[in-house]
């Protein structure tokens, strides 16, 4: 999962059952995703799920889970409780595309690879100047 926001507990639930079934579920987030006091991570980090910090871009506005090597979830939803109840928001399922789903495990790969360790420790969130 890449995500930017991430307030919703059923997202998180539903992760943290997939982990406890065996499914390696990994996260990057946007660095607010972790700061905020509704925040997911924590949840996510206490039921064993790899969670990494983007930081080396302003914004890591990401929306996308990629469930297997054939299956893409991506659109302007964002992973918070305000997408699932009030937002006009979208959001495609790309089934049965190994070759999409390729390209977003590359993607996420990299992401991943300038990425930090979330330690679960909640920060209070400040704008940063680059």
């Amino acid at each position: 999962m890449q995500a930017y926001g991430f307030t919703s507990v059923a997202i998180a639930q539903a992760l943290g059952d997939a982990e406890s079934r065996g499914v390696v579920v990994r996260a990057v987030l946007d660095k607010k995703a972790t700061r905020e006091n509704d925040v997911q991570a924590v949840y996510l980090k206490d039921h064993g799920i790899s969670e990494f910090t983007d930081g080396d871009h302003p914004i890591a506005h990401n929306k996308v889970m990629i469930f297997d090597d054939r299956t893409v979830l991506t659109g302007s939803f964002n992973f918070t409780r305000q997408a699932e109840n009030s937002n006009a928001e979208n959001l495609i399922i790309l089934s049965d595309r190994p070759v999409i789903a390729a390209a977003y495990e590359r993607n996420f790969e990299m992401h991943l690879s300038h990425s930090q360790e979330f330690t679960g420790a909640i920060q209070p969130y400040r704008e940063h100047q680059r």
